[in-house]
C-alpha cells in the first residue's frame, strides 16, 4: 500500500508530462493558443520534478540531497481532516534519507471538515501540488478532446485526399475500449495452441466515435 502511493504519484506526474509533450507537437498554425499555454505554464512543476528522475541513479550513487533529509525516490504527503477539528498529516517516503524528521514539513493548511486532500510530492529539491495538477488536468480535458478530435479529422481528410476517396470511407475504425481474452491448450512440452472458440472480446465504442468531426479552429 505504501509503495503504491509513491508509484501512483510518479505515474500521475509522468502522464501529465507526456500530455505536455504531446501538446507541443500539435500544429497550431502559428502561436500556441492561450488555453494550451496556460495549461503548459500551470503544469511546468510536473516537468521539473519529472526531470529529476533522469538523474536518479546519480543521486543515489552520490547521496545527493540526502544530507538535506530528502528521500531521492520521493515523499508523498497529504492531510486527513475527517476527525474534525483535528488534522492529521501523513507522509510516505521511499529512498535513502539520513534524517526522517525532514521528510515532511508539518504545516497547517485549511481543509474542509471531513475532507482528505492537499496531496504533494517532494523529490530531491522539488515539490509539486498534486491536487493543483489534477484540477488543471480536469479543466483542460474538454479543450484537449476537441483538439484531438480535430487532429484526427484532419489526418483522415489528408489520407482520403491522397487516396482519392471520400473521407467517410476511412471512418470504419475509431477510438474504442477493447478487452480481449485468448485461451490456449497445451499440445506438448512447451507448446500451446489456440483453443477452438478460444478468442473472446468486448469492444466498447463511445458515442460518435466514428463520426468525422467538423473542421473547427483550435480552442483559444
Amino acid at each position: 500500500m505504501r509503495l503504491s502511493v509513491v508509484t501512483d504519484a510518479w505515474a500521475f506526474i509522468d502522464h501529465v508530462n507526456r500530455l505536455r509533450k504531446l501538446l507541443q507537437r500539435f500544429d497550431y498554425d502559428g502561436a500556441t493558443p492561450a488555453r494550451v499555454q496556460q495549461f503548459l505554464d500551470a503544469t511546468e512543476p510536473a516537468r521539473q520534478i519529472r526531470n529529476r528522475l533522469q538523474h536518479l541513479d546519480e543521486d543515489i550513487y552520490t547521496g545527493a540531497f540526502s544530507e538535506e533529509g530528502h528521500p531521492v525516490l520521493g515523499t508523498v504527503t497529504w492531510i486527513d481532516a475527517r476527525d474534525h477539528p483535528l488534522q492529521r498529516r501523513y507522509a510516505v517516503a521511499s529512498g535513502p534519507s539520513i534524517d526522517a524528521g525532514k521528510m515532511i514539513e508539518f504545516e497547517v493548511n485549511e481543509l474542509p471538515a471531513g475532507a482528505i486532500g492537499h496531496f504533494q510530492l517532494m523529490a530531491s529539491d522539488k515539490r509539486v501540488d498534486l491536487d493543483g495538477l489534477l484540477d488543471e488536468l480536469r479543466d483542460f480535458v474538454p479543450a484537449f478532446e476537441q483538439m484531438t478530435e480535430r487532429s484526427i479529422g484532419e489526418s483522415i481528410r489528408t489520407a482520403a485526399t491522397e487516396r482519392s476517396i471520400e473521407p467517410e470511407a476511412l471512418c470504419g475504425s475509431g477510438i474504442t475500449d477493447m478487452t480481449m481474452l485468448a485461451t490456449f491448450v497445451p499440445t506438448g512440452p512447451g507448446a500451446f495452441t489456440l483453443q477452438d472458440d478460444g478468442m473472446h472480446g468486448v469492444v466498447e465504442v463511445p458515442p460518435h466515435a466514428y463520426r468525422l468531426p467538423e473542421k473547427e479552429s483550435v480552442p483559444t
